[in-house]
């Protein structure tokens, strides 16, 4: 039973902290939305647009529980090491980006999604206010639909240089 535990806490940590970049001690969120590009651009070029989205209700269903199994043993209810959030927020603007990437296009992704993940505007601070594991997802999700309507909105006025 004991080591069951022991894989249970190690599946959950290494998913909710995104194979450990959570654990930076240098802003948690912005290492976690960094490291997850390589995985986006992966899934991105793997998965149909379908798959994508199963894959991104999946990891949002799975991250929920993992983050209710572990927030029962802490006090704390919205640690900075949890940082899968970051992840699936970056997974709702990554589809908006224009093929074939160029790093001026990611970077302007991964700076916007930092920007609406730190100043939390409505109905992302509604989010951030409440506790619990879903809440924790949704108010990087939020931030993740607003990256996506500003991409949608660059790509119709600039055109991104390749690089």
């Amino acid at each position: 039973m004991e080591n069951k535990k022991r894989v249970v806490d190690f599946l959950t940590m290494t998913l909710l902290t995104f194979f450990g970049s959570g654990k930076s001690p240098y802003a948690p969120g912005t290492m976690g939305s960094l490291c997850c590009i390589p995985f986006l651009y992966f899934l991105n070029q793997s998965l149909s647009p379908y798959l994508y989205f199963l894959t991104f209700l999946i990891l949002l269903i799975v991250s929920t529980l993992s983050a209710r199994y572990q927030l029962d043993f802490i006090k704390d209810k919205d640690p900075g090491w949890i940082v899968i959030d970051e992840v699936l927020g970056m997974m709702v603007a990554w589809p908006f980006l224009k093929e074939p990437f160029n790093f001026l296009e990611v970077g302007t992704l991964f700076c916007l999604f930092r920007f609406f993940d730190i100043s939390k505007i409505w109905p992302a601070s509604f989010y951030d206010k409440k506790k619990g594991p879903l809440a924790i997802m949704m108010d990087d999700i939020v931030s993740g639909i607003y990256v996506a309507i500003c991409m949608i909105t660059l790509r119709q006025y600039l055109n991104f240089p390749e690089f």
